[in-house]
């Protein structure tokens, strides 16, 4: 038979016992008599449930009095799944006390008198209603296990840096929009909960972090492959950001060494269509040879010296695609622009960066600006790179989707002349016209346009999120004009 609360406390104090468990009697406040027992190390006043268990009979305490400071050798003390809506004052008298767990009450701020507990280890506050953190955290230097989950943080204080020790943070189901910056300079980090935030960006300086093991992302609006490295680890993100750093660098000077093949390309009213494999520019239908001889794979049609019906034997595209080569000549102008941008701002980064290094032609430049104030100039420009990388490669997609769009148009052109509606390619002609396809093509093409130049003025982080937002749904529209009409 299960020994009632009297008899669990009289046995302490007659056995002389350290440890006390007192959860699950229902009780509404701590049985004076506990405070009798001065050498208790260990007293557990609440449990942590799991979902399925039955909690009839879990306490319910609301305040802990004056009288539990009596507990001087009190090391741990289990407060979890109660009633509590303040953090318990008097507990900050405890001199030994290293163990906390306030799991699941109803808190709502945590008092400057927490930096009295100098010698806290682990501090249990899940599952509670904090808006913020107080600076006093700070003072917790021997702090190793903190548990901030499914609380309604959205900031860390500065003073959090001061938790060197700390080797667990729970952070899960809170209100972050951004990764807190004050996790990158505590080094002996090991795992890190932020999962189910709505943190959008990894920061590169992650790799800080040297001891990490784990990082858990998911449930964030980020790429899976992010979450998944994250998940990992110190190494894995290491070698994802050294593999990112260096396809960035691939990227740059594949846009800058295409300048030249940009700068000689004519006009795309006088071509048919640029071969999309080998980058030659003539008629995939016939390679460039105006007639179409032998057995044609990809018709399974036989043709006898046949005048191509992809060029018309002219290599002059007909009024029927115009509006598609408009769209394309378009994204060429577009692209060439970003890439003209690209090459400004990545040489004016190795002009600062030059600065940096003293490899200047005047050194007495570097005294006209801090080093600081480059240092962010360089970050400043870098950031554009990468937005102009960005754009680039959002023309070339649409370039590369109008091509296709015109390849599938000549196939059409065939398959009517040799095949019957039931021919593989003639289900385009259900999903409507190509230049309808060419026009809805022109609408969207055109308001990224827009949307690019207001993200070069938006005034704030709403702003921006917001154009990003609807830049994300075009793209989108514009992908599922690919499948719904065989782009």
């Amino acid at each position: 038979m299960t020994p009632n609360v009297e008899e669990k406390i009289q046995a302490a104090k007659e056995q002389n016992l350290v440890q006390l468990d007192l959860s699950d009697y229902g009780l509404t406040e701590i049985p004076p008599a506990v405070f009798e027992l001065t050498q208790l190390q260990t007293l557990i006043l609440g449990k942590n449930y799991q979902p399925n268990d039955d909690q009839i009979n879990r306490n319910r305490i609301t305040y802990l009095p004056f009288e539990i400071a009596k507990l001087k050798n009190l090391q741990g003390i289990g407060l979890a799944f109660n009633d509590l809506e303040e953090f318990p004052l008097f507990i900050a008298e405890l001199p030994k006390l290293h163990t906390i767990m306030l799991n699941n009450n109803k808190i709502q701020s945590l008092p400057p008198e927490l930096s009295k507990l100098s010698r806290l280890r682990i501090l249990g506050l899940d599952h509670n209603q904090l808006q913020r953190l107080p600076a006093e955290i700070g003072v917790l230097r021997q702090l190793q296990v903190l548990g901030l989950a499914h609380n309604q943080l959205s900031a860390l204080p500065p003073a959090f840096v001061g938790l060197q020790q700390l080797q667990q943070l729970g952070l899960a189901h809170n209100n972050f929009t951004a990764f807190p910056e004050e996790i990158l300079k505590l080094r002996a980090l090991m795992v890190v909960g932020l999962s189910n935030n709505k943190i959008n960006k990894l920061p590169e300086n992650i790799t800080q972090l040297v001891r990490l093991q784990k990082l858990d992302l998911a449930g964030n609006p980020l790429p899976n492959q992010t979450i998944d490295t994250a998940s990992k680890g110190f190494r894995a993100l290491q070698a994802w950001y050294y593999e990112q750093a260096n396809r960035r660098v691939r990227r740059i000077n594949q846009i800058i060494r295409g300048k030249r093949q940009a700068t000689e390309r004519v006009d795309l009213r006088e071509r048919v269509l640029k071969m999309l494999k080998t980058k030659k520019l003539v008629c995939e239908v016939c390679n460039g040879n105006k007639k179409i001889n032998g057995y044609s794979t990809q018709l399974k049609t036989h043709f006898n010296n046949d005048v191509c019906y992809g060029c018309d034997g002219s290599g002059v595209p007909n009024e029927t695609v115009d509006d598609i080569h408009r769209i394309i000549e378009s994204c060429h102008q577009q692209k060439e622009k970003y890439r003209d941008a690209l090459i400004s701002q990545v040489e004016e980064v190795n002009r600062f960066k030059q600065k940096m290094s003293g490899k200047t032609s005047n050194p007495s430049l570097i005294f006209e600006e801090t080093r600081q104030n480059i240092v962010q100039i360089i970050k400043d420009k870098e950031k554009r790179v990468d937005e102009y990388i960005e754009r680039f490669s959002v023309f070339e997609l649409f370039e590369t989707k109008m091509h296709i769009l015109l390849y599938n148009h000549y196939l059409l052109k065939i398959t009517k002349k040799e095949k019957d509606e039931e021919m593989m390619f003639s289900r385009i002609d259900k999903y409507g016209e190509f230049y309808s396809i060419a026009n809805m093509a022109e609408v969207i093409i055109g308001e990224i346009e827009v949307l690019f130049d207001g993200l070069d003025t938006a005034y704030d982080l709403e702003d921006e999120q917001g154009l990003r937002e609807r830049l994300m749904e075009l793209i989108t529209e514009f992908e599922s004009l690919g499948t719904t009409n065989s782009l």
